[in-house]
């Protein structure tokens, strides 16, 4: 955390009332779930702030959603200047104070770019990913302004396909997370899992697979479907399984519990610290649930 975001967030943590730094921790804050007084964080880098309530609340707290006034000026907070040379500075910000990604893992994946809307006459720098013979972008300045976050280059087609790093090599690997987004498959390569994304939960990837399967066969790996934890996510990872399964593929699943209002995926997980091997063979155990094929089936890995 920059210094001058630091002292933002600093300033406002003194709503939940902290007790002083003591070993580099903020202590005894007011938790907002449960009302008491065990609410705690890192005192230089406090980018989550966690319930020490395990059994009776356990709630977590990302800093972007308690302050997002905080993350939705990203030109205008880190701008482009003689001095720092950098065309990209506000793409950079947002990837590794936004997303918490390493920069160096990104080199050469994106742009920073800039989207204009003549109808609101409003404009935004974007991140921009290069995808298919287009380029798919996620807006980054106070992006609740337009009617969409992100965009597709116009008149461009992405079913069937997939985005994936150009510095993966998918013939290989054991096994391949199909995800929805981006910056879910960014976050599962930060723990090294290898992973596409679909770019939307209804896009199953036929053209792709059929791509990978004349190159090596589809033997040599296992898709494993991680699609978003909402409903529509969880029903196109059980019609894809069926589909994929029918052409020969290995499956499995993973799903990240949701519980409360916000939806949480891959990238938040990431930033959250819970995308550990503890926590990855609990979403695989949810995935499993979620497309095991008979009641059977489903109460055997639960009493497992």
């Amino acid at each position: 955390m920059d210094t001058s975001l630091h002292q933002e967030v600093s300033t406002r943590l003194a709503e939940f009332n902290f007790k002083p730094e003591q070993s580099g921790m903020l202590r005894g804050g007011v938790c907002p779930a449960c009302q008491k007084k065990e609410l705690y964080t890192n005192a230089d880098h406090p980018w989550v702030l966690r319930c020490g309530r395990l059994n009776n609340c356990g709630e977590v707290y990302h800093i972007k959603d308690l302050y997002p006034d905080l993350f939705d000026k990203w030109s205008e907070r880190y701008p482009s200047t003689p001095e720092n040379k950098n065309p990209h500075a506000a793409a950079d910000a947002y990837l590794q104070i936004g997303r918490g990604f390493d920069l160096a893992k990104l080199r050469g994946l994106y742009t920073q770019e800039y989207y204009y809307d003549s109808k609101l006459n409003i404009g935004s720098a974007t991140v921009r990913f290069s995808l298919g013979s287009g380029y798919w972008e996620r807006l980054i300045d106070q992006p609740q302004r337009f009617i969409k976050k992100a965009n597709f280059k116009f008149g461009m087609h992405y079913h069937g396909s997939w985005w994936k790093p150009d510095q993966i090599d998918l013939q290989d690997v054991k096994e391949i997370w199909l995800v929805e987004g981006i910056f879910d498959v960014i976050a599962l390569m930060h723990v090294g899992i290898h992973a596409v994304a679909l770019m939307s939960c209804n896009n199953y990837p036929e053209q792709a697979l059929s791509q990978l399967q004349a190159a090596c066969g589809n033997q040599h790996c296992t898709l494993v479907w991680a699609l978003d934890g909402d409903p529509a996510g969880r029903n196109f990872t059980k019609k894809h399984v069926d589909q994929a399964r029918a052409a020969g593929w290995n499956c499995a699943a993973a799903q990240i519990p949701q519980r409360g209002k916000r939806a949480i995926d891959w990238n938040d997980a990431y930033q959250r610290d819970a995308l550990t091997p503890d926590h990855i063979k609990t979403y695989r155990y949810h995935g499993a649930l979620l497309i095991a094929p008979t009641r059977e089936e489903k109460a055997l890995l639960m009493y497992l």
